[in-house]
């Protein structure tokens, strides 16, 4: 696995970032949050196009480090994100993608912003699945996942200027969350891409505003596929295993200072560190 060098692979990395984010403009907006919901929502639905399930087997089910006391002062809005997991993987041209989150609550503003969860979805494209979301208290976990309901709303937040993307937004409150709680959910989405469907791009971002636990990033593939890395910012080099059939990059960083930006910063200049993970030869 070797770093881009050669302005010709730049060319292509920034070519194909270009198509990604064509994509997402097409196909989905998804931006997963836990925060106050935003009351521009047109009208609810019903849908059964978000599922609850076991975590799949293929991803890794890491142990949510324990706060470190020394960074509550670097906090931010009341919330400390003990864990940020996000896995790819990429198989038969269809792109699986995990994410899971712990955040513990640190004050009333901390426990405003998680009182519910929401994110983004396109029905006819996405496969939805929630798989886990439990509360920790005293050492305890509550398992919420069964008693949470999801409503659905259309959005269209792009109606002025004639879009009809179709895009839903899921919503539901989180009960008897309480100052000092750990909130741990996680979730996937797998579609097919319509785009460069043979070939795979990534990115993570390994800095951060916040001081964050633990941050894990893990990509598997077919054994077949040439991968190649670009780091803007600092360099972490990933462990490898294969298997028969695909191999499996992973990224474990661990308690990771935040990163202050400078002010009167351009919005182009790369203020964080980024990983970027490509086929493109």
């Amino acid at each position: 696995m070797s770093t881009l060098k050669s302005s010709q692979n730049e060319f292509w990395i920034n070519f194909l970032k270009v198509i990604s984010t064509l994509t997402l403009l097409v196909l989905l907006s998804y931006v997963p949050t836990i925060s106050g919901f935003d009351e521009s929502v047109a009208r609810a639905q019903e849908t059964n196009s978000i599922t609850k399930s076991p975590l799949p087997n293929w991803v890794s089910d890491i142990t949510v480090p324990a706060p470190q006391e020394d960074r509550y002062d670097q906090l931010q809005d009341g919330e400390y994100f003990l864990l940020a997991s996000h896995q790819r993987r990429f198989l038969n041209e269809k792109r699986y993608n995990f994410s899971r989150y712990a955040v513990k609550i640190i004050n009333r503003e901390g426990l405003e912003n998680n009182s519910n969860i929401t994110f983004s979805f396109r029905p006819d494209i996405d496969e939805v699945s929630i798989h886990r979301l439990v509360i920790h208290r005293d050492g305890k976990k509550i398992d919420l996942l069964d008693q949470i309901k999801f409503e659905v709303f259309q959005r269209e937040n792009d109606l002025e200027r004639g879009i009809l993307d179709g895009t839903l937004t899921a919503f539901a409150n989180l009960p008897s969350v309480r100052v000092g709680d750990t909130i741990e959910y996680a979730f996937s989405r797998n579609y097919k891409s319509i785009l460069m469907s043979e070939e795979f791009y990534t990115d993570f971002r390994s800095s951060f505003s916040i001081p964050v636990g633990m941050a894990e990033y893990r990509v598997i593939v077919p054994q077949e596929l040439n991968l190649k890395t670009n780091y803007l910012g600092k360099e972490h080099k990933p462990s490898l295993e294969t298997n028969r059939d695909e191999q499996i990059y992973t990224w474990l960083l661990k308690d990771l200072d935040p990163v202050i930006g400078e002010d009167n910063t351009p919005s182009w200049y790369p203020t964080y560190d980024t990983i970027e993970v490509s086929s493109i030869a």
